[in-house]
């Protein structure tokens, strides 16, 4: 498996991931075929990232 360690402000960030390599093309195509075929991750993955963009748009 792949991995990408990132800088995000004081954070260092390791992703384990075959994604990470993979051009926006490829990861696109990955994510359309995982979707359609039910990633039950890859969903549960979305609903969480839904749940927080509408908790920060409706915190004060």
């Amino acid at each position: 498996m792949d991995s990408k360690t990132m800088k995000l402000g004081n954070s260092t960030v390791t992703v384990y991931s075959n994604l990470v390599n993979m051009s926006p093309e490829e990861r696109k195509e990955w994510f359309d075929r995982e979707w359609a075929n039910g990633n039950s991750v890859l969903k549960d993955m979305a609903g969480v990232i839904s749940e927080i963009a509408t908790t920060t748009e409706t915190d004060p």
